[in-house]
Parts: C-alpha cells; structure tokens; sequence
C-alpha cells in the first residue's frame, strides 16, 4: 500500500500541511474603497510620518522625569554618543549654544585623548568634568534628545500602521520597513 492509497482511505488528514497552502485560497479583487486606500496610504504614512516627527509636538513624550525611565530607557537616555547624534546645535536655544560647543568639544577632546587608551570609552564618565552651568545645559540637551527620540519612533510606527491598514505596500515590505528603521 502506497502513501497516495493510504491518504486515499483516510480522507482528509488534518495534520498533512498541504491543506493549509495560501495557493488554495480564492485571490479576491479589492473594492473602489480599498484602491483608494491603497493609493492613498503610501502618501498619508508619509505626511504623517513627517508631521509626527518634525512639526508636532506631543505633550505627553516631553518633559519625561528620567527617575521615571526603566533601566533599559535610563541607559539609553543618558547615551552621550547618541545624544550628539540627534541633538543639533540649531536645536539648542542661542543663549545656551556656546554652552554646547564647549560641551561637545570637552567631550570629543576627552574620549579621543582616553581612547587611545582603552578600547572602549564611555564618554559619560566625563561628564563629571563639566561646570554646574554646562552640566544643567548637559541635562537639558539629553531631555532634548530623548524626546526627539521617542517622537520618530513613535512617527515611524503610525506610518506603519497606515501603511498596514491601507496595504499601500505589501505587508512584508512594511514589516521590513518598520524593522529596518528601528534597528
């Protein structure tokens, strides 16, 4: 007795995975609602996107208390590499920017003298070194950053969302997408 015979006098076999191919299911042609989402998802995760991440500013991810913060947030928070990545000096207000630069070359100067030493260098073991004044700007820059950091990751996510809800692209190509910018 073959396996074919076999499958034959059972019947259908609910552990057997070719029942469950996506190839059986019927294709379904989309309404004249969701071609018009489709066309307009792509440009609506963008606007959003850009609206979230450089016009709006919501309240409730500002000014976070970072006694609040996890550890995992904590560390991220007080990330000095980072910090300077995000935080521009456009960003900072005229009166604290010499503040800033000083901040930053301090830092720079620092971690290149001490680099040379150890391999790796947290340059937020430097911090110690900076003046009341630029340590209450230094505070205020990581607040800053943080921020600005937790507006895009949450832009990027409503743009997925949109994304997700319209089928504007493909749904591995918005998971791919939404991971790739996260990461």
């Amino acid at each position: 007795m073959t396996t074919e015979e076999s499958k034959e006098e059972l019947g259908y076999d609910p552990l057997d995975m070719n029942n469950y191919k996506i190839e059986k299911l019927p294709v379904r042609e989309k309404t004249g609602f969701e071609k018009w989402m489709a066309r307009l998802g792509g440009p609506l995760a963008i606007i959003t996107f850009v609206l979230l991440g450089f016009v709006i500013n919501i309240p409730f991810l500002q000014n976070i208390s970072p006694d609040n913060l996890s550890q995992s947030a904590l560390k991220e928070y007080n990330d000095s590499e980072k910090v300077f990545k995000i935080v521009k000096i456009s960003d900072v207000p005229e009166a604290q920017q010499d503040n800033f630069k000083n901040i930053k070359t301090k830092l720079k100067k620092k971690k290149k003298a001490r680099s040379l030493k150890e391999s790796q260098f947290n340059t937020d073991k430097l911090i110690t070194d900076l003046k009341p004044t630029e340590l209450k700007v230094w505070e205020q820059i990581k607040s800053k950053a943080f921020e600005r950091k937790n507006a895009l990751m949450l832009a990027i996510f409503l743009a997925a969302i949109i994304l997700w809800i319209t089928e504007a692209v493909p749904n591995y190509l918005t998971s791919l997408i939404l991971i790739i910018t996260l990461v």
